[in-house]
Formats: C-alpha cells, structure tokens, sequence
C-alpha cells in the first residue's frame, strides 16, 4: 500500500516555519538578567541582624525594595572600585583594604551587589571571603552564603571542602586558621584592639556552617557537585553550561528548603540513559524542601507534579 504525501510547491510561509521552530531557550546576559536570576535566591534568606523571619514567598515580578543607606554607601564605594582603571588586580586591592571594615553582612551585601554589577573575580572573592593569602582552612563564604556568578576559574571541590573543614575545626576547639590573632595582636595590616566589634563578629562568622549556595552561568562537576556540604538549606544551579546528576543531590543535601534549577535548558533533554534529569529525582527524600523554581527549563507538567506525590504540604513550584 502505498502511503500518499502531500507537498507544497513554493517556499514555507514564514508563520509555518515559526511554528514548526522548536523553542529555544535564550538568555541575554547583564545586570538586569543576573538580577532576575538570583532574585528567589536572595528572597529566601533571613535578615541582617541575625533575628529569623519569615521567608516570603517567591515573587519574581515584584517591584525590589528601596535600597536602606548601608546598600546606598556600598553601591557609591563599588562603584568608585570599578571606575579606578577598570583591572582585576586594582579591584581585589580595593577590596582588600576596604573588606577589613565591614561587618560580615555588609560584606555579604557587597558580594550580592557585586554578583548583579558585575562578577567578582577569585582574587575579589577571596578579598570578601576574609581569605588570608598562603594559608589552609580558611572558610569561603560570608555569613554562610557563598555566591559564584560566571567565573573565570573552575569551579572545584576545594571550593566546598575548605569550608567545611574549617567549620570542623572550629566545632572541635582547633586553630582553624593560625593567621587570625586577638586581643591586641595586629590582624593584617589594622589592630583588632581598635576594632573589637570586627573581632568578635568574625568569631561567629567562623562558627556558622555553610547553608546557601548560589552557582550562576558556569560548569559545575561532578566532584565538585558531590562535596556540597550536607548543611545546606538553600541551592541555586542557575543556567549551569553542562548537565548535572540531579538526582545525586537528595542524599547530599538533604535539608534543603528552596533548590532553584531555573535556565537550564538540559532538564528538557534525555540524560543518564534515554530519562530527563527530574525524572530520577526521590523527591520524597527532601522532606524540608518549601520551595522549588524552574524557570524557563522547558519541563513537564507531568514531571513536576511528581514533586508534590504523597506530601502533607505542598512544594511550591516556580515557572
């Protein structure tokens, strides 16, 4: 039997070829696309002060706050960083002679303005992070949060290790970090005597675990996927450039409460085996998760309904 076909003499109207066009996933990046990439991950976190509150829900249309005077004085000092001479070097000395200065959470700010601004580079972060040169087992984050924003450098698995190595050390009364001094000895290149606040703000930074994630347009490994610390409560895998083994994450870090996948176009696509990334996700082992986001990721209805199977309280799924 033979099958008939029809065919069309002529070329395509441009209104058949659109829609024949699979959708593809375009992501313009800037300021403006990291700041909406980043915003539910921000969102989530308490406040400056140490005091929880309650998490708000997600609302990534809603017009941002006004900015409070602490963010209004570091935009003006970023900005006089960028505009010295434009350097990686000259930006990591800047920071470095201003980071002794900050409060832990005013250097927390600084990364996330930074983050939206314009990416840090290592030698930035590690200015931030409180990282002294030559030395092993500093932490790599501030306040718990550590946010990497299209790196230049690998993203490797010391950068997870080192922090929860530290955070051991400290649990068991070790000198974590034998570069750090008190009382009146110097610190650095200022005196903690002079600034006792810094000193003792810094000793509770160092004894908080790390708890929020946030890794945006770069290549995460698999090892490096794999040392997440299992004290983490909040993960961003944004617009990662390869895939990930997502179902490896419920047993790394099982008390998640917020994971955003969001502009990652692989989740629609096969992987391990002919099954899509979420199709193999326990999700009944997340039993703290609140928050979920996928963004622009071109999955399934079917696929995210499968989040919420035999729950008490609903994930709330953002799309």
């Amino acid at each position: 039997m033979k099958v008939a076909r029809t065919t069309a003499a002529g070329p395509i109207p441009r209104s058949w070829a659109a829609a024949a066009t699979a959708p593809t996933i375009k992501v313009a990046e800037g300021p403006a696309w990291r700041a909406t990439a980043l915003s539910l991950f921000f969102a989530q976190s308490s406040d400056d002060n140490d005091h929880p509150r309650p998490r708000p829900r997600p609302r990534p249309h809603s017009h941002p706050p006004l900015p409070n005077l602490a963010e209004c004085c570091l935009r003006v000092l970023l900005e006089h960083c960028a505009g010295t001479d434009g350097e990686t070097e000259s930006e990591a000395s800047f920071l470095e002679q201003l980071a002794p200065y900050l409060a832990p959470h005013h250097r927390r700010l600084a990364i996330r303005l930074c983050a939206v601004r314009g990416p840090l580079s290592l030698a930035g972060l590690r200015a931030l992070w409180g990282w002294e040169k030559g030395e092993v087992g500093g932490w790599n984050h501030v306040e718990g949060e550590l946010v990497v924003v299209e790196p230049t450098w690998l993203v490797r698995p010391e950068l997870f290790r080192d922090a929860q190595v530290h955070h051991t050390q400290v649990e068991h009364g070790q000198e974590g970090n034998p570069g750090r001094v008190s009382g009146s000895e110097t610190f650095g290149e200022w005196d903690v005597a002079e600034s006792g606040w810094q000193e003792q703000e810094q000793e509770e930074e160092e004894e908080r675990p790390l708890t929020a994630v946030a890794i945006v347009s770069a290549t995460l490994s698999i090892p490096a996927l794999l040392a997440l610390p299992p004290s983490l409560t909040r993960l961003a895998l944004v617009h990662l450039s390869a895939p990930i083994p997502v179902h490896r994450l419920p047993d790394k870090c099982p008390l998640l409460e917020f994971l955003d996948l969001s502009f990652n176009s692989w989740l629609a696509e096969p992987a391990w085996g002919g099954e899509r990334a979420l199709e193999r996700v326990a999700w009944g082992r997340w039993a703290y998760l609140k928050v979920l986001a996928c963004r622009d990721c071109g999955v399934t209805s079917e696929e995210l309904r499968r989040v919420n199977e035999g729950r008490w309280e609903d994930v709330t799924i953002v799309t």
